[in-house]
């Protein structure tokens, strides 16, 4: 296993990915759902994607050694090309995706957040002057004069306290619907990702690399662990990152990057 392979790979696949629509779409689902939810979701499609990268590269690798330089060497120019368009593109996306307004609350965070029903008073907002407060009939002190109240019966439950079975029953539809949304949000986020990435600049560099240096575990170790690093700060906080570190100066590294393996295969065509 060629540890020079990996680190090379997850350098271009990360500086690669950072400036994808992926990105994008990663940072908007992490701030609607549950980010460990849309993880695995991602991590999940990331998975099929890099092993089919890997699979096509080691494909290629049976070819004569010219064929596979002369084909990296083409990829690696257009990847260098693509990486800057689409940073240009997740500049523009970044910029509109969850603009904020006076009070500094995303759109995503005023739909998410129920209105309150009508006549509903909440938790400790005043009351009119001198508006009386309805009491409930025979509860305590509040009952009729003269009417004398009865004791609670332990072996009776009051009417607002719920029974035991009542309390399993509620806390198993609790764990059914947590799974039913861990699902729910997972098979969404993969679905989303799946289908941004088949064919895309890293799947295709993926498979570049495979065939390059002809390691495909290292490779695809690289590279799973590069996408699944990118998701992670995506979801957690990857527009606190696009603040401090600009996506301008990220492409044009990525884009640095492949033309500099563009250059080594050029040598290596001309080499023979």
């Amino acid at each position: 296993m060629s540890l020079t392979a990996a680190f090379i790979t997850f350098g271009i696949i990360f500086l690669a990915e950072l400036p994808d629509k992926t990105m994008v779409a990663s940072i908007v689902m992490g701030s609607r759902y549950r980010p460990l939810y849309v993880w695995a979701g991602v991590a999940a499609a990331f998975l099929v994607h890099v092993t089919l990268a890997v699979v096509a590269g080691s494909v290629l690798t049976l070819l004569p050694h010219r064929v596979v330089d002369a084909i990296a060497l083409v990829l690696f120019a257009v990847g260098a090309v693509l990486v800057y368009r689409e940073g240009r593109e997740g500049r523009e996306e970044t910029g509109e995706t969850g603009e904020t307004g006076e009070t500094g609350e995303t759109d995503m965070t005023r739909e998410s957040r129920g209105s309150v029903p009508a006549g509903t008073v909440a938790a400790g907002a005043p009351t009119a002057a001198g508006a009386p407060t309805a009491t409930p009939r025979g509860g305590g002190a509040s009952g009729i004069a003269g009417e004398p109240t009865a004791a609670p019966d332990a072996a009776h439950p009051s009417a607002g306290e719920p029974a035991p079975s009542d309390l399993g029953v509620a806390s198993e539809e609790r764990e059914s619907s947590a799974s039913r949304g861990f699902w729910r949000v997972a098979a969404t986020s993969f679905t989303v990702i799946f289908v941004a990435e088949m064919g895309d600049l890293t799947q295709i560099s993926t498979a570049n690399l495979a065939a390059r240096f002809d390691s495909p575990v290292t490779v695809w170790l690289g590279a799973l662990l590069a996408l699944w690093s990118v998701a992670a700060i995506a979801i957690a906080g990857g527009r606190g990152l696009l603040r401090i570190v600009p996506v301008k100066i990220i492409t044009r590294i990525a884009a640095a990057a492949f033309v500099i393996l563009a250059i080594l295969s050029l040598i290596d065509v001309i080499r023979g």
